[in-house]
């Protein structure tokens, strides 16, 4: 595989999604499995120090992708039953300095979903930017992020039209507002009385009906908005925008990226992407010494410097 040119990430995104997408959905599989593998290291080192986690949950979920590649179905149920398993053991970023580790679960998040998506190349796109996400916290959603500005304006879109379209749009089903009706008397809530359902007097409180008819109204409500929320963060990026404001951005996004350790991600991205590229019949054979291979100096991810 020839070195490509890869000034950021977005040069980086463009040409993941180009070199895999003639793959057969099984090599994509087996990169976002691969990708899983170099990062399990590291997350069993985290649970060993901190003594926190455990790290079987991230192995047996990346095994079952492994088995997706040899052809296994991974049904939507056992995804779920992995990814609950994993979410359970991820740290979350109040309580650990663990970038590494939240970033080897998102890794597996879409190394599961790649195994039940018929066109998976999104997912093992993710599945390796989410690479440098452990190396460089921040690299992919900085970029993206919605100033604070932006989303003031959003909140006053909201607050103007979201409340007419609930009083315009049609009656509720009925036998849907009985259901939820009734779900919600069930729920148990933490009372000064313990744990149980609210006393029924409050559920006849004045109001109620119009809140269960407005909950079933929403998502179709917020689904009339979405063009206008596009149409006003499309608005506020013309407007703030500048030559100047996106020669800066352009320069901070090229600095993270030429940090040595992010270099060093991508080299072994790189080898990885050609391993998998010259594996065809894909046996358990080959997957065997593939992980034996990830997991030495040469390609194993490579933990955050912390001073």
């Amino acid at each position: 595989m020839s070195s490509p040119e890869l000034n950021n990430l977005n040069d980086y995104e463009h040409f993941v999604s180009t070199t895999i997408k003639p793959w057969t959905r099984e090599q994509r599989i087996a990169l976002t499995a691969g990708m899983a593998e170099r990062w399990l290291p590291v997350f069993e080192s985290f649970c060993e120090e901190e003594e926190w986690g455990d790290p079987e949950a991230f192995k047996q979920a990346v095994q079952s992708v492994w088995s997706c590649v040899l052809g296994q179905k991974l049904t939507s149920k056992e995804r779920r039953q992995h990814q609950n398993r994993v979410e359970e053991n991820t740290p979350h970023m109040d309580d650990f300095d663990a970038e590494e580790a939240i970033a080897t679960s998102g890794i597996i998040y879409y190394a599961l979903k790649s195994c039940v998506n018929s066109d998976n190349t999104e997912d093992t796109v993710m599945a390796m930017v989410s690479g440098f996400e452990a190396v460089a916290p921040g690299i992919y959603s900085d970029a993206d992020e919605v100033p604070e500005e932006a989303w003031s304006q959003i909140r006053d879109l909201l607050k103007k039209e979201l409340k007419p379209r609930l009083d315009n749009a049609p009656p509720a089903d009925e036998q849907k507002a009985d259901e939820l009706r009734q779900k919600m008397i069930s729920t148990r809530f933490m009372t000064q009385d313990g744990v149980g359902p609210l006393p029924p007097d409050v559920w006849d409180a004045a109001g109620l009906n119009d809140h269960v008819e407005n909950m079933l109204k929403l998502p179709q409500a917020l689904s009339d908005l979405g063009p206008l929320i596009a149409q006003q963060l499309e608005s506020f990026k013309q407007q703030s925008g500048s030559s100047e404001t996106d020669s800066k951005a352009e320069q901070a996004a090229q600095s993270v990226w030429q940090l040595p350790q992010v270099q060093d991600e991508l080299e072994k991205q790189l080898k990885l992407i050609e391993l998998i590229g010259d594996m065809t019949n894909i046996d358990r054979q080959q997957i065997d010494a593939l992980c034996q291979k990830l997991t030495s100096p040469e390609l194993a991810g490579s933990p955050l410097q912390r001073h």
